[in-house]
């Protein structure tokens, strides 16, 4: 395949996810049809399936996106204790509220659930703070749970405010034990 044609897929795939975000703003996803998504990125009907077999694939894959972005950012992070990292993530997801709201109106937050979970090996959950993988997916969880409550409450609380909800759960972690 050309430089060009790789260029042309990409700049399409990317039209597409914009324009699937563009549509998620004013309806929900069970509205939107095919035609209609090509329809807004200008493209025709018979690129779609070149590129995605549904709408639900081109929203997993601007999750995934997403989250491979946080991911690597991730990486390059020096954070000596866990409510830095809660800091962080909400930090993060702060740049992105309008499509967290939109995950959640469409009762596809477990897309994000889902794909940071897929890698959390890439996390600092395992990398850095516990290698233990259960331990890692418990602590994961409660991250969702409480970016998911977050989201209900219409971002109510800055992210040093989570990360002390996080430090709170952890010290009554600790008490129970």
């Amino acid at each position: 395949m050309t430089v060009k044609r790789n260029k042309q897929i990409e700049e399409s795939r990317k039209l597409i996810q914009e324009s699937l975000l563009q549509l998620l703003e004013k309806q929900p996803l069970n509205q939107i049809s095919v035609t209609l998504l090509c329809d807004e990125a200008g493209l025709s009907r018979r690129t779609f399936p070149r590129h995605f077999a549904s709408i639900e694939d081109v929203f997993k894959a601007i999750v995934n996106q997403k989250v491979l972005v946080l991911y690597d950012e991730v990486k390059s992070l020096k954070i000596s204790h866990f409510s830095e990292l809660i800091t962080f993530l909400f930090d993060f997801f702060s740049k992105d509220k309008s499509f967290l709201a939109i995950l959640v109106k469409n009762n596809r937050f477990f897309m994000l659930e889902n794909q940071l979970e897929i890698n959390i090996s890439k996390s600092l959950l395992v990398t850095q703070f516990h290698s233990d993988i259960y331990v890692s997916a418990f602590a994961l969880g409660g991250i969702t749970k409480l970016l998911h409550q977050w989201i209900e409450l219409d971002f109510n609380k800055s992210s040093k405010e989570m990360a002390e909800v996080a430090d709170q759960i952890a010290a009554h972690l600790q008490e129970v034990r």
